[in-house]
């Protein structure tokens, strides 16, 4: 039965890792994150451009 959450694998390493240093730190999951394409510097920028008319389009 599970009740902690966690694998018997990483239970042991947790056990062991109290053995050795006497604490346990369980590293919290980092999620991949990718680069922003605009700054907040930028975004707001983009704010102030009320007067922003975007191109006509063609009629065939």
């Amino acid at each position: 039965m599970k009740i902690t959450g966690y694998s018997k694998a990483q239970l042991g390493r947790h056990i062991t890792q109290y053995r050795k240093t006497g604490q346990v730190r369980i590293k919290e999951y980092e999620r991949h994150k990718f680069q922003k394409k605009y700054t907040s510097q930028d975004i707001r920028l983009l704010a102030k451009q009320q007067s922003y008319t975007p191109p006509p389009t063609e009629l065939p």
